[in-house]
């Protein structure tokens, strides 16, 4: 669970498969939190919480068959102009911003993810509702040097508004 906050979606995915789920966040703050929330829900043993800056907290070498992640995808202008406040009152600035227009996150775990996903491993990445078709060109774009993506789709939320890419590294 890259980008892992309060560390929610790692909690579900412990509950849910009963599986050890490593989570991600450059937030000493948001890792305490997260710590106390997985105690709370009896699943502390099934995470482990890791600080570090997207995948430099693991080896290279290390693969996974599913990468979770709702990274910072809000624009910068964005954050500081609009925003509902009960959302720029109590989200970390560091949670939402994105870089000028929100996909600087977003860049990084393009180029990174085919090497930290096995064949045939899965993402799922929260995304903006106006970014699906950047995000899913990005993803589309394939480089010589590193495995390219199956599939790659965007799903829609409850409003049809573009919400979730995902992806399906080759095999």
């Amino acid at each position: 669970d890259l980008c892992s906050g309060s560390g929610v979606i790692a909690i579900v995915l412990a509950k849910e498969t009963g599986k050890k789920i490593i989570a991600l966040d450059i937030s000493g703050g948001a890792l305490q939190v997260a710590k106390l929330n997985a105690k709370c829900n009896k699943v502390a043993s099934l995470v482990d919480f890791v600080r570090a800056d997207l995948f430099s907290g693991l080896m290279l070498n290390q693969q996974f068959s599913l990468i979770v992640s709702n990274p910072p995808y809000v624009s910068h202008f964005d954050v500081k102009n609009n925003l509902e406040p009960e959302v720029t009152s109590f989200e970390p600035h560091l949670a939402l911003d994105g870089g000028e227009e929100g996909m600087e996150v977003i860049y990084k775990i393009r180029h990174m993810v085919p090497l930290m996903l096995r064949p045939g491993g899965e993402i799922f990445l929260e995304i903006g509702a106006d970014q699906g078709k950047a995000v899913k060109e990005l993803f589309l774009h394939n480089t010589r040097s590193l495995p390219h993506f199956d599939l790659v789709e965007i799903l829609v939320d409850y409003a049809g508004r573009d919400r979730v890419l995902h992806g399906v590294l080759s095999k």
